[in-house]
């Protein structure tokens, strides 16, 4: 196998990764707006995975286009997969670009994904925020103002944790 062979089927298998993570930010925004917190736990936790293994292969994918930049007449500033394709001929270029092409295409869709499933996690994270601020607020007023209306009385604290005695 040549090195463009590999840098090839490492840039298909970064295809597939990306649209596993594309399908993977689409479950998160359903289990986002069914709020169906495991559901977002497995997709956050997958997502992670899958993050995990796109920096392995993008290490190796850069050590791939370094060691093609020589051989190409390239310097090692030069190891872009846009570099790398207006140094070959077909039928490396073609399939370069193509795959460079479909990548293009995922990662935008991911990127449009990534933003609205943000978006989405940062006002339920404020609707959150703003009910316990208003639970708080309404537990604050409560001490200080008793149900007797008349004297004080200090603020009546349940117990969170039931022990042994009660």
């Amino acid at each position: 196998m040549t090195l463009l062979d590999e840098l090839c089927d490492l840039l298909a298998d970064e295809m597939i990764r990306q649209e596993r993570i594309q399908e993977t930010l689409m479950k998160q925004a359903d289990a986002v707006r069914t709020r169906d917190l495991p559901a977002m736990e497995a997709a956050t936790q997958e997502l992670q995975g899958l993050h995990r293994a796109f920096q392995t292969a993008r290490r190796r994918q850069e050590a791939v286009r370094c060691q093609l930049a020589g051989p190409l007449g390239l310097s090692p500033h030069q190891t872009s997969l846009s570099h790398l394709i207006q140094a070959v001929d077909d039928p490396w270029k073609s399939r370069l670009s193509h795959l460079q092409e479909r990548l293009q295409q995922i990662l935008q869709s991911v990127e449009s994904l990534v933003r609205t499933n943000s978006t989405v996690l940062r006002a339920s994270n404020r609707v959150v925020e703003d009910r316990l601020h208003a639970l708080g607020a309404e537990d604050r007023t409560r001490q200080r103002y008793p149900q007797n209306r008349g004297g004080k009385q200090s603020p009546v604290r349940q117990p969170v944790l039931i022990d042994q005695r009660g």
